[in-house]
């Protein structure tokens, strides 16, 4: 991979203007910005190698980058063939027997552990047959991000951690004004980001490249 950044090398662009807030909240905007510029752009897009699926068992267990977690799949294709996207509420009003169908999978969803869950259940066990294009997003837990994703879209983000901190309520940094025009501002780079990542314009992060824990 190209590098990471720190959460704390991103502090210069977001401190600017909130001098009273300290480092260690400034530090913890900026994680939350990151977090959920790529969680609402879409534009690190990762492609899992291509896995196994077992007979009797929905659950296929999907890699993401290191120090991230799968935000959302944009396909998921099984021996070719795409399935569509479901939910357990949608499958529950469809089918009283959800749960113990068996056959094909031509449906799935994803759950918060990075796990693809297909149905109906797979009758027969298939070799590197799922192949999934999705998004993902830094960990809480993570202490720095894609550097590439912080040079391309260091605006973005610093205007989220910014409209967050000027959200805050009772502190001396508090502002609702400059809170609501820094997120008009994140916006505008949203949509920017959003037109990248539909026309595949961001880097494609994947599984064998180097962690940036």
């Amino acid at each position: 991979m190209a590098g990471n950044v720190q959460w704390a090398e991103m502090l210069d662009l977001i401190m600017i203007e909130l001098p009273q807030c300290p480092k260690a909240v400034a530090m913890q905007c900026a994680k939350l910005a990151a977090i959920a510029f790529c969680a609402d752009s879409g534009i690190w897009l990762h492609y899992p190698d291509a896995a196994d699926v077992e007979a009797g068992n929905r659950d296929v267990s999907i890699d993401p980058p290191a120090g991230a977690r799968i935000a959302t799949a944009l396909s998921v294709k099984l021996n070719g063939a795409d399935l569509a996207p479901t939910s357990i509420q949608d499958l529950t009003a469809l089918y009283t027997d959800w749960q113990s169908k068996t056959g094909t999978p031509t449906r799935y969803w994803i759950d918060e552990t990075d796990v693809v869950k297909l149905w109906p259940t797979p009758s027969a066990a298939m070799t590197g047959a799922l192949v999934v294009v999705a998004t993902a997003t830094p960990k809480l837990t993570s202490d720095a991000m894609p550097a590439w994703i912080w040079e391309a879209w260091h605006v973005a983000i610093s205007k989220k951690a910014k409209a967050i901190a000027f959200a805050m309520p009772k502190k001396p940094w508090t502002d609702m004004a400059l809170a609501g025009a820094s997120d008009a501002e994140y916006r505008e780079q949203l949509a920017q980001a959003r037109y990248r990542a539909a026309r595949a314009g961001g880097n494609a992060e994947l599984t064998t490249a180097a962690g940036w824990m």
